[in-house]
């Protein structure tokens, strides 16, 4: 099945959630909300301003992890801290 890849900005902390789903944007924020990805579990999805953005769709499940890794180097944003998000069980 395949699989889309995501990044969710928190503009007060000026860091980046990169993570893969199955979801739709909106989907993720609720699941977001209910169960902050790890790597994200600082953040406070009620308050702070989070953006989401689709990045890429329909990879096929093998190719998302390295495409992510690759992505997340190839992508600078100065300023901002880069954090990955890898699990995919239904996100």
């Amino acid at each position: 099945m395949p699989v889309n890849i995501y990044e969710a900005w928190n503009q007060p902390l000026k860091e980046i959630l990169i993570g893969l789903t199955r979801l739709s944007v909106s989907e993720l924020r609720a699941s977001h909300r209910k169960n902050p990805p790890k790597p994200a579990a600082h953040w406070d999805f009620n308050v702070h301003k989070i953006d989401y953005v689709e990045v890429e769709r329909g990879l096929p499940d093998e190719d998302a992890p390295a495409f992510i890794e690759h992505y997340a180097i190839a992508t600078p944003a100065k300023g901002w801290r880069r954090l990955l998000d890898k699990p995919l069980p239904g996100r």
